[in-house]
């Protein structure tokens, strides 16, 4: 083997790595953009899926009559029902189950037969902290599944 074949080799391994290298770097660097594009997605839903249950979350601390909790959380059911199925394709299959039985507890858990005046009793009877708790702790359950 000459020098000159040598050499020919030794370039033709390090035009052939750099390529090899190019090529590997090109894919991660799609994949990465392919995964920004992901999260900047799933974060916006996120975003606008919290905000459904905002309005409602504020409006609960400033009211207590029980016909006024109970007025609001059915003007408010009707956007956060949109939320929850606009949210849904970013839910993973696994956790699907859990998602809809989180809003259902939210949404009907609290019906009880011959209450048609007050549909969201659980929110709207008893003592105004314990209420509270009930009411975030179902919002959060649901709000969980906007988080990374």
């Amino acid at each position: 083997m000459t020098a000159i074949d040598f050499g020919l080799g030794i370039s033709l391994g390090g035009i052939l790595g750099y390529l090899i290298r190019t090529i590997l770097e090109h894919r991660l660097a799609i994949d990465r953009i392919k995964e920004n594009i992901k999260i900047t997605e799933f974060n916006k839903a996120a975003g606008e899926f919290r905000g459904a249950f905002a309005t409602a979350i504020a409006k609960f601390n400033i009211l207590s009559d029980a016909n006024q909790i109970d007025q609001m959380l059915r003007e408010e059911l009707i956007p956060q029902s949109v939320a929850i199925e606009k949210f849904r394709p970013f839910i993973p299959s696994d956790k699907k189950d859990a998602y809809q039985e989180a809003w259902e507890n939210y949404h009907q858990s609290h019906k009880r037969e011959g209450a048609s005046s007050v549909f969201f009793l659980d929110y709207a009877m008893g003592d105004e902290k314990e209420r509270f708790e009930l009411f975030k702790n179902r919002i959060n359950r649901i709000l969980k599944f906007a988080e990374h």
